[in-house]
């Protein structure tokens, strides 16, 4: 039985509608993806909190597993964070606690390569801001030039972690999670301050 709208549809309509249909609700993730930053300022020195009850997922592009309690884990070999910067004239400085999935001696720290990327930049602004080597949990430093904060308005700008050694739980006899996890986030903070905030 045929819909009614279909009774009265051409034979052209009716033959396209299964891929009209069958295309509906899928995203190009891609595109989404470099999307989803335009959307959301970053205010200078706002705490971004990475457990339950923050609101990290609104900055969190790809390679991030669900929010736990206190914290979100790195999930694969690079994970990405997407927002807009609003215009300085001196650089700011890029916070981030976390800890890490760790597999002494074998693995006594977890080194992850941070990078900062503009991706409508003309042409597309892309630097190294820091390689840190993360075992305890603390915060985490690098700076970011004021060449990627120079729009009069605001900036879009992604930042990458790339992970050195994501491992997995199971991996390591953890159990049966085979995620592969590389750093926990708990919080993230952006300002002009080369010292990161205390400790709530």
């Amino acid at each position: 039985m045929l819909p009614r709208f279909a009774r009265f549809a051409s034979p052209l309509l009716l033959a396209a509608a299964p891929v009209l249909f069958s295309a509906c609700g899928k995203d190009n993730e891609r595109r989404s993806a470099e999307a989803r930053p335009r959307t959301h300022v970053y205010e200078y020195g706002e705490r971004v909190l990475f457990g339950l009850g923050g609101e990290a997922e609104r900055f969190e592009i790809e390679g991030w597993s669900a929010m736990e309690q206190e914290f979100t884990w790195t999930d694969g070999p690079v994970a990405s964070l997407g927002c807009r910067l609003r215009f300085s004239r001196t650089p700011v400085f890029l916070h981030v606690k976390a800890g890490a999935m760790v597999d002494p001696p074998k693995l006594p720290a977890q080194p992850v390569e941070v990078r900062i990327v503009e991706p409508f930049g003309r042409p597309g602004n892309f630097k190294v801001l820091a390689h840190w080597q993360i075992a305890q949990t603390k915060f985490y430093n690098a700076t970011i030039p004021p060449q990627f904060m120079q729009n009069p308005d605001e900036s879009i700008v992604r930042f990458e972690f790339h992970i050195g050694r994501p491992i997995s739980p199971a991996e390591v006899g953890q159990g049966r999670d085979d995620r592969r996890l590389g750093m926990k986030v708990y919080e993230l903070v952006i300002d002009r301050s080369p010292e990161p905030p205390r400790d709530q």
